[in-house]
Parts: C-alpha cells; structure tokens; sequence
C-alpha cells in the first residue's frame, strides 16, 4: 500500500499476496457471476473479498 510518510514497508505486510491474490479472485468471480447471471457465482466473489479485507485484522509484524 502507498504510504506517504514511508513509515511502513510493504515487506512489513505478510498478508500481502493473499490480499492480492484474494482480490484478483474475488473480482474475476463476481464480473464473471455478473456477466453469466449466476448468481452463486457473484456471492462466491463476494466471499472471497471480503475473507481479503478480514486480512486486514489480523496482527501485523512489529
């Protein structure tokens, strides 16, 4: 994440990737439930967002 103040380094953030790759999945799952109208298929991508944002609770390195 672009930080300003350089105060973290994005080597700090161990989640990282599978914020990334939870996003890229998420994204492609619920445009693809969106164009198909499947509708399980949208809250699958739903899903795998929000179990990327639920990354950002858990404890970071100090």
């Amino acid at each position: 994440m672009f930080r300003a103040s350089g105060s973290q380094q994005a080597e700090d953030d161990r989640y990282v990737l599978w914020k990334v790759r939870l996003f890229a999945l998420g994204a492609a799952l619920a445009l693809a439930g969106m164009v198909w109208t499947v509708r399980w298929l949208v809250w699958a991508g739903i899903a795998a967002l929000a179990a990327g944002l639920a990354l950002r609770l858990l404890p970071r390195r100090d």
